[in-house]
């Protein structure tokens, strides 16, 4: 399986569009959901019916609100989309959409340039814990003697 990435419960996730919506109506605030299900399979080409959207987290502040979804399709999961609605007066209403998609690691790394750090053959987690597993040995026979 080649996108093993999509079924994991932990990933990681690289930008993927961001649009907003200026002085949007009431009607265009109601229907936000759709137009994030629009705007996602516009961007991963992917009929709109396979989508699914859910609400994993909300946050409100003063003046906005962001709602987190979580953009799945069948088991496999695509990424997050971020809406923030931004109230600036009773008839101004901002909506900004962010779509975040889920990449492997070693995609991510590729992305943001970062390279993998290796020492004898070794990653830098290997390494720090082949040396946690050292020290502890030592500490082990220090205590027996």
């Amino acid at each position: 399986m080649e996108n093993k990435h999509l079924y994991m419960d932990k990933s990681y996730y690289a930008q993927g569009f961001t649009t907003t919506i200026k002085r949007a109506t009431k009607k265009e605030q109601e229907l936000k959901e759709d137009f994030g299900f629009e705007l996602i399979s516009k961007y991963n080409k992917i009929d709109r019916r396979l989508l699914v959207l859910r609400e994993i987290d909300n946050s409100y502040g003063l003046s906005t609100s962001t709602h987190v979804y979580s953009v799945k399709m069948g088991l496999a999961t695509l990424g997050k989309l971020y809406i923030t609605e931004q109230y600036l007066t009773d008839d101004w209403i901002n909506l900004m959409y962010s779509y975040r998609y889920r990449v492997s690691s070693y995609k991510y790394r590729q992305l943001n340039n970062q390279k993998l750090l290796r020492f004898n053959n070794k990653t830098a987690h290997q390494e720090v814990r082949a040396r946690k597993r050292i020290s502890n040995n030592k500490i082990k026979r220090y205590k027996e003697r």
